[in-house]
């Protein structure tokens, strides 16, 4: 399961499991481990401004996340499919995001903006590998 609200950001991993906009970073640890079963890896234990999951379901397949704070809040997270060719990777990214893929013939990057942000979905053209970006607006 992987499910965008378009409106909010939010992005539910499980039915008990979500991450969104300026999430604490204290809770996103819990909720990834939880459903990962494994610690997730912070850059810095005390101040991490970057974090890293372990293999967790998604969209009926595995991918691993990369999430970035600022001030101890989330402010976007990747997502990285594991195992898949490129185009299947893409499609599973699209079907999280809820949109059908306009670049699929090409696997070109794709930006789409929300009302909380962004989400950019990108191929390396080298390894074939795509990945979902959610970045969040800092509101001030």
């Amino acid at each position: 399961m992987c499910v965008l609200d378009e409106t909010s950001g939010k992005i539910a991993l499980t039915d008990t499991v979500s991450l969104w906009a300026n999430m604490p970073r204290k809770r996103l640890i819990a909720g990834l481990e939880e459903i990962t079963g494994k610690p997730c890896v912070p850059d810095d234990p005390q101040h991490a401004a970057m974090l890293s999951s372990g293999a967790l379901a998604f969209g009926g397949a595995a991918a691993s996340c990369l999430c970035s704070f600022s001030l101890g809040r989330l402010r976007s997270v990747v997502f990285y499919p594991l195992g898949g060719t490129a185009a299947e990777q893409r499609a599973l990214l699209f079907r999280c995001i809820g949109t059908p893929d306009p670049c699929a013939d090409t696997m070109r990057s794709v930006l789409r903006r929300y009302a909380f942000g962004t989400a950019w979905i990108a191929t390396d053209p080298r390894s074939g590998g795509a990945s979902l970006r959610i970045t969040y607006a800092v509101k001030e």
